[in-house]
């Protein structure tokens, strides 16, 4: 998991692969904290 400061702002970005074995990179901003940006990440994944 890779939830970074973003100014006064959390973000989350990381990389997954798809059905097909493609890589793709999801990235999102402006969690108010750090928990919801993991939390974010483990409900995509």
């Amino acid at each position: 998991m890779s939830a970074t400061r973003d100014g006064k702002m959390w973000r989350c970005q990381f990389y997954y692969k798809d059905w097909q074995g493609m890589s793709h990179k999801k990235n999102k901003r402006g969690f108010k904290t750090k928990a919801e940006a993991e939390q974010w990440e483990r409900d995509f994944l």
